[in-house]
């Protein structure tokens, strides 16, 4: 009983989750750690609860971050006009989801493993910088159930030989899938397009899951454009153009 698979008990990230009918129409769901219960719902009889792994939006608060920030260690060297295919992992977060057959699913509770901290960080300027998620991503990371792993596609597009430290990825090009019945998880893989010693062009290569046998992450990323109003006018402002790295990398 892991990702994607009902569940009256199950351990994850450190944590008990247990889902348990009390009366005939009343059900309860907790989460403990240890003897500690540190969330409860309550939950209508007749819904179904899983757990998935999700994009890393949920925490330390929902919908506060937009990026996903990899430190790489060590930095990836690619030389002029070439390419380099880089295999690390991002986080995801845990969503323990509640469905009603045919319906949409929702968030009753969601968790990061108690392995890992969940770190922030600003990717450019306070005035007009990204919110991230920051991960440090060493060469020697094994498998686990709170990591995805993903390939990033560096294309070096200068005259120059460049040295790339950071990858700053937008929740919107970033697509988790997972095996139901294990823990396994995976990341579409990201292209990215190094145009100038400063700026590189972050899209995905793919959203396609890596087989049969995955099935999509839950989308419960807000997945609608930012919009500002300007008279009558609106501005989808975040995809007027492809997202770029334009503080670096």
């Amino acid at each position: 009983m892991v990702f994607g698979v009902p569940f009256e008990e199950l351990e994850a990230g450190g944590y008990v989750l247990r889902v348990r009918r009390v009366e005939e129409d009343v059900v309860f769901y907790s989460r403990l750690e240890g003897e500690k219960e540190v969330f409860k719902a309550s939950l209508d009889p007749l819904l179904s609860i899983y757990l998935v792994p999700v994009e890393p939006f949920l925490n330390p608060r929902k919908d506060l971050v937009e990026c996903v920030y990899l430190r790489l260690d060590p930095p990836i060297t690619v030389r002029a006009g070439g390419s380099f295919v880089h295999k690390t992992f991002v986080p995801v977060d845990y969503a323990v989801v509640a469905q009603r057959s045919g319906e949409d699913l929702r968030v009753v509770d969601s968790f990061v493993s108690r392995e890992m901290t969940p770190k922030m960080a600003l990717y450019g300027v306070p005035t007009n910088g990204y919110i991230c998620r920051f991960f440090h991503a060493g060469n020697f990371l094994e498998f686990k159930p709170h990591l995805a792993p993903i390939s990033i596609y560096i294309n070096n597009r200068t005259e120059r030989v460049v040295i790339v430290r950071n990858v700053v990825i937008p929740l919107q090009e970033l697509t988790v899938f997972y095996k139901p019945g294990t823990w396994v998880s995976y990341a579409a893989p990201i292209a990215m397009n190094i145009e100038s010693e400063t700026v590189a062009e972050i899209s995905r290569v793919t959203a396609e899951p890596p087989s049969a046998d995955f099935e999509r992450s839950p989308e419960l990323l807000r997945r609608s454009v930012d919009i500002v109003e300007l008279g009558r006018d609106f501005i989808g402002l975040k995809e007027l153009v492809k997202f770029r790295m334009v503080w670096g990398y």
